[in-house]
């Protein structure tokens, strides 16, 4: 407590996006726990900071009760339809279903600049196409919600042993038909 934190918008401005909404997780400059910048790199010192807010690379949803939600880094942010959307916040809404082990969102590049979302999981049982679009639908904004669903035995990861969006699109093996 006693911090003061906003959810600006990712493009520009210093006025907060509307309660509910994904933005940047931005400190105000007063916090006496914050950086100053970055040591011997004005430009990247002078591009995070708004006026007042320093803005970080991580995305954030703030509830009506000041609570913070995280949503991911801006550089893993995918465009659908013109929107940006956070991977991990769909990724988090179909984890609640006790059929999905683990997920990973991301999209692919269907033709040229045109990108659809796809969700790749891993399930015991193969899951009707019918059934998570249902349940997408149960509470995903239609341009957030995958356009298709590839289940896999695994994911592959980088060195780091972290999963790769990246390498998912190249992950030949999931693909039971084409997207």
């Amino acid at each position: 407590f006693g911090r003061r934190i906003s959810i600006l918008p990712i493009r520009s401005g210093e006025d907060p996006v509307p309660i509910g909404d994904c933005g940047l997780i931005s400190i105000h400059r007063s916090d006496p726990g914050l950086m100053l910048g970055y040591s011997n790199i004005a430009k990247k010192r002078d591009e995070c900071f708004r006026g007042n807010w320093f803005v970080s690379s991580d995305l954030g949803i703030m509830d009506k009760d000041g609570f913070v939600s995280y949503c991911g880094r801006v550089d893993d942010v995918i465009t659908a339809g013109g929107f940006r959307v956070s991977p991990i916040e769909i990724e988090a809404f179909f984890m609640k279903l006790p059929e999905i082990e683990n997920m990973v969102v991301t999209e692919i590049e269907i033709k040229k600049k045109v990108k659809i979302i796809v969700a790749f999981y891993i399930a015991k049982n193969k899951l009707r196409k019918s059934f998570l679009n249902k349940y997408a639908m149960s509470g995903l904004a239609k341009f957030k919600r995958p356009k298709f669903y590839i289940q896999c035995d695994s994911f592959p990861t980088n060195r780091n042993g972290k999963i790769s969006r990246r390498k998912m699109v190249l992950a030949k093996d999931c693909f039971d038909e084409k997207p």
